[in-house]
């Protein structure tokens, strides 16, 4: 279904007040919302989060945003509404704050030794004292006094961090019915799949047979290394007999991380939390290798009341990362568009990484006379590049369009500062996969410079970490005949089932959403605006107005504009004129530009042929022609344009 801007009023007040999405998830339990930029998912958290009756449905809501800064644009964080129940910001751990204690804490956390960091490195720090006169640390007793608690709000990388997060966060509200609410659900996008070599495994069974435990915890420590033991003598393959590990023993996890650290130094690590993951995990996704190295899958613990609320996110990409049967989306084929907005897509492989840096004269060259125009008609752009490429981009933007008399200014980090009213002359080059910026709603045009695609490798890694007993073929990326990547199968390896499907999922995923999300910044679904991608991909499913063009020159053509090359002919042909109105002959023109007279009857030819165009269908000529001759370019020095 595709709405345009007359419908999205009625869509927004029957299907996102607060009263209608609690129903849903009442119903459904798990529910994922698809909602395009700008069509009020924001607008829908703060009015849920602010909705009393949320809180006589469940007595806990956790709400994880991707990035703090979206997280503290939330009204009940920034203070500009009230929170009907008792709430708390569960921070991380400040980095900035610890100092030279930063190194460590980063190692210990790495070996699952955090018990051990926060008493041996936060314990001591000053900054954690109250009585030192400075504000102290939060971190280290955040879980404290959460009893009351009804709200919390945290970013997702602490569900990655600690898998068991929610359980804990019940533990220590006293919560039964919780609600977990992921803006985005980039957590799904976290790698799952967990190795524990046989190693290490030898080693936390030594120490958690000589680690000083409280003698209540003896039988605890007799079932946690007959566990170890069963798992070291099992055999390759599934493994599927696992008894659970002890959690009275994670309670003692300081006093077995000391005693690993004492008798293994940086070699150990802790394994306690990874091994009760383990012994939950399905016996399908778990398994034993060759090498005696332990795999398996851990994946969120979020059995629960589920809400996702993401522009991108798949029915299908949320079951198969979470490992559930089923969330509702009734939002999943809606596609909002504005009816003035124009969205083309340039399918090339010269935008490709490997491509782009030999093609990138070609490329940026078109797109310099898009700003050109841009900025003479007073539109403001946003452009879009590959990380690596945003300073090589800007240069070269900034030289050809200073070469035709244009100055402007290219920022590449610190959009927050941009101001609120774009300047067409102050252009904004941001990246794929750039988060939590809100600076270009009101931006009227964007543009991708190149392209945005990930290795085989990286799609493999993707797919397998979830379907390590299932998935034993590899995939392939083809783009031929028709410049459209699609997944294939490698038929030179045996596979047990046909997994093309979920190879397309994880392909979209991985490349096709961070292009779309990069262009939904200027909110071209909810406003009217003019977008160009640079993608080898059928997007027609999730822009149903696009509009396919081969070559950067064919897009020129269709905004009715000229070549660069045309600009650079038009521009030599100003001086050719000055030059025979101050009475020099063509030839003697011709000498002082360095060209045959053959070439300078040429661009006379070419100009007129310009200026008539101008007057007929491409009327975006004469944009140009006016600058030229009020600026002066091709009057002085022309000849270095060229």
């Amino acid at each position: 279904m595709i709405l345009g801007e007359t419908q999205l009023e009625v869509f927004r007040r029957e299907h996102l007040a607060p009263e209608a999405v609690l129903a849903l998830i009442e119903e459904h339990r798990r529910v994922l919302l698809r909602l395009a930029v700008g069509v009020g998912k924001s607008w829908l958290c703060d009015e849920l989060l602010a909705w009393p009756s949320l809180y006589e449905a469940f007595d806990l809501v956790v709400y994880a945003a991707p990035a703090w800064n979206i997280l503290h644009e939330r009204r009940i964080v920034s203070g500009e509404t009230v929170a009907p129940v008792p709430m708390k910001v569960l921070e991380g751990r400040p980095l900035q704050r610890c100092g030279s204690y930063a190194e460590e804490w980063e190692s210990l956390q790495s070996r699952g030794c955090v018990a051990c960091a926060k008493k041996e490195l936060c314990g001591p720090c000053t900054r954690c004292d109250v009585a030192s006169g400075v504000d102290p640390c939060p971190f280290p007793t955040r879980m404290r006094g959460l009893r009351r608690t009804r709200l919390l709000f945290l970013a997702e990388q602490q569900f990655s961090a600690n898998r068991s997060l929610l359980p804990l966060l019940q533990l220590r509200t006293g919560a039964r019915r919780p609600l977990v609410i992921l803006d985005e659900g980039h957590l799904l996008d976290s790698r799952f799949d967990v190795m524990i070599s046989a190693e290490a495994l030898e080693r936390f069974r030594e120490v958690l047979l000589e680690a000083p435990l409280h003698r209540r915890f003896e039988d605890d420590r007799s079932v946690g290394i007959e566990m170890i033991d069963r798992l070291l003598r099992e055999g390759r393959g599934a493994l599927t007999s696992v008894a659970p590990f002890p959690d009275g023993l994670n309670w003692q996890a300081l006093a077995i991380q000391k005693a690993g650290i004492r008798r293994f130094g940086r070699a150990f690590r802790y394994l306690g939390y990874e091994l009760s993951h383990l012994g939950r995990c399905r016996t399908d996704e778990r398994w034993k290798e060759d090498s005696g190295d332990l795999r398996f899958i851990a994946r969120p613990f979020l059995h629960c009341h589920l809400l996702v609320l993401s522009a991108h996110t798949t029915a299908r990409f949320a079951r198969h990362r979470l490992g559930i049967g089923s969330i509702y989306s009734p939002f999943e084929d809606y596609r909002f568009v504005h009816s003035g907005t124009r969205i083309y897509n340039v399918r090339n492989r010269a935008g490709a990484d490997k491509h782009f840096r030999r093609s990138s004269e070609r490329i940026l060259d078109a797109f310099a006379v898009v700003l050109l125009a841009n900025v003479l008609e007073g539109h403001s752009t946003v452009l879009v590049s590959r990380k690596k490429h945003k300073a090589f981009c800007a240069d070269r933007l900034r030289e050809r369009l200073a070469g035709w008399g244009m100055d402007v200014t290219f920022v590449t980090e610190g959009y927050g500062a941009l101001p609120r009213d774009p300047d067409p002359r102050t252009i904004p080059l941001i990246h794929y996969g750039l988060l939590g910026v809100n600076a270009f709603e009101h931006y009227e045009s964007l543009y991708c410079l190149n392209s945005y695609y990930v290795p085989e490798d990286e799609l493999n890694r993707c797919v397998q970490e979830c379907e390590p007993e299932h998935f034993k073929t590899r995939l392939t990326i083809d783009s031929e005949p028709d410049h459209v990547r699609r997944v294939r199968i490698d038929r030179s390896v045996p596979a047990l089932e046909d997994r093309e499907w979920l190879g397309e999922t994880y392909l979209r995923r991985l490349e096709v959403d961070p292009v779309i999300q990069a262009a939904g910044r200027v909110r071209f679904a909810t406003q009217p605006r003019e977008v160009v991608l640079f993608q080898m991909s059928d997007l027609s499913a999730d822009l149903p107005s696009v509009r396919e063009v081969v070559l950067v020159g064919d897009l020129l053509e269709e905004l009715g504009l000229p070549s660069a090359r045309d600009l650079d002919g038009l521009a030599q042909a100003l001086r050719i004129e000055e030059l025979l109105q101050d009475g020099h002959s063509s030839k003697e023109a011709a000498a002082v530009l360095g060209i045959s007279e053959r070439t300078l009857y040429y661009r006379r030819r070419e100009r007129e042929t310009l200026e008539s165009a101008a007057n007929t269908a491409k009327k975006r000529y004469n944009i140009y022609i006016t600058f030229f001759c009020s600026v002066g370019v091709g009057l002085s020095d022309a000849e270095a344009v060229l």
